[in-house]
């Protein structure tokens, strides 16, 4: 029993801190992403993307969530992603618009 309570001492601390930091509030109409990326709205690789789903190349305000899905179990996103708010998603996650 001594195990378990030293080693819940030193684990809730940093689970409470990575909850914390994953926790971004979005407020509506924006919902929250995790995304492998968020770029600016003019850069190659986003570029590519509006190509490949066949949208123009339009001036987009915010950021642009790449390959996003929603956050997991408790909120939280997983390695290698950024939680983010995002306003339009309707793509499937491939690409998300207006995202902070």
């Amino acid at each position: 029993m001594r195990v378990i309570t030293s080693a819940l001492f030193f684990v809730l601390p940093a689970l409470s801190r990575a909850t914390l930091n994953q926790r971004q509030i979005c407020l509506p109409p924006s919902t929250a992403l995790c995304c492998v990326s968020i770029n600016p709205p003019d850069t190659s690789a986003v570029l590519a993307v509006l190509a490949l789903v066949g949208l123009p190349a339009i001036p987009i305000p915010g950021g642009v969530g790449l390959t996003c899905s929603s956050p997991g179990l408790l909120g939280i996103c997983p390695a290698g992603t950024t939680r983010t708010c995002c306003l339009l998603n309707d793509l499937d996650g491939i690409i998300a618009f207006g995202c902070t």
